[in-house]
Order: structure tokens, then sequence, then C-alpha cells
């Protein structure tokens, strides 16, 4: 009797010191404090995610937009514009493949040279671009054809704003079905045409 019970005492003292799994990518609301999940973002392989974090530090805090062209659903190339953290007159082109730099250049793209300091920190950016895929396909569900490609765009569009993915799907022969707006923290679809 003692033998039994001090078996389930210690399986129950193991279970408990067990970190709390993570359930539909979602971080457990621990001890019932009341404060709400948040959603987490897995870094995938090829996703946008992984290019942001593949950015040299001295760029990571000063990322612009993140862009990619013919995802089926991820690009092949990400390209991420970004500033050096200490000095943010320079910005730098960085195209990505597979999480690895492929090449660095000065950026000559002089509308986002000329923009404020509205960073995307990858670390708030709770829908990388395979979600934001399977967001825009499924708001674009009742044009009827099917989705091949997409064009995609992560950028804060101002000051105290949340990053917003921009998802353009193409069908098969490259011809837009729709152009889709998927608020990066949360999921929510901003604008659907």
């Amino acid at each position: 009797m003692k033998s039994t019970t001090l078996a389930l005492l210690l399986a129950t003292a193991m279970l408990a010191a067990q970190p709390a799994p993570v359930v539909d990518g979602l971080l457990p609301d621990t001890g019932g404090s009341g404060i709400p999940t948040i959603p987490v973002a897995e870094s995938t392989p090829g996703g946008a995610l992984e290019a942001m974090r593949a950015i040299p530090p001295d760029f990571s805090d000063g990322i612009l937009v993140v862009t990619g062209r013919s995802g089926a659903p991820d690009p092949s190339d990400w390209i991420v514009l970004a500033r050096e953290n200490q000095d943010v007159s320079t910005l730098e082109r960085f195209v990505l493949r597979g999480g690895r730099v492929e090449s660095r250049s000065t950026s000559l793209d002089a509308a986002e040279a000329f923009r404020g300091s509205d960073y995307i920190n990858p670390d708030e950016v709770a829908v990388d671009s395979r979600q934001a895929w399977t967001i825009a396909v499924g708001a674009l569900e009742s044009k009827g054809a099917a989705a091949a490609s997409a064009d995609y765009s992560l950028k804060v569009p101002g000051k105290d704003v949340d990053g917003v993915w921009t998802v353009k799907v193409l069908d098969a022969k490259g011809n837009t079905l729709g152009e889709v707006e998927v608020s990066a923290t949360s999921g929510d679809v901003l604008r659907s045409r």
C-alpha cells in the first residue's frame, strides 16, 4: 500500500514538473492567471521568419520590408530591406534562400530609404508566410479558381501599428485571383479584393 501511494505521488510530481504543452500553436494559459494565450509563429523552413532571423545582427532591429515572389506557398528567395541598427542611413538589400544570406547590397529603393522607422520585429510576428498563404487562399475561396502561388510583402504601415502581410494570390497561369491583407499578429483578414 505504501509503495503504491509513493509511486502515485512520484508520478504526479513528475507530470506537474513537465512544461505545459503547446496546443494549436498557442502557448497555454498557465496557472489560471486569466491572461489570454499568445499565438506563436514557428519559423518554418523556407518561411519569412526564417529569413528575417538570418539577417546579420547589426541589421536585425531595422527590418523595413520583407518580400517574396511566386511562393507555392513559400518563395525560393526572400528579399529583406533593413537599416543598420547603429547607422540608420545605411539601407541594405538582403536576398535569402534556405535561411541563409545569398547576397547583400546597398539598396537603391528611394521610397524605403526615406520612409520613417516603422520596423518589423520578428518576435512580434505571430503569422508566418505559410499561415498568411492559408488565410489568404481561404479568404478568396469564393472566387472559385485554384491558387497556385502568391507574391508576399510584410510591412509595418505606420507608427504603433502591427505588421501587415499583403498576399497577392495567383492562379497557375500567373493571373491575379485577388489580394488579401492579413494582420501579422492576429491573422485577421484586414482587406480582401
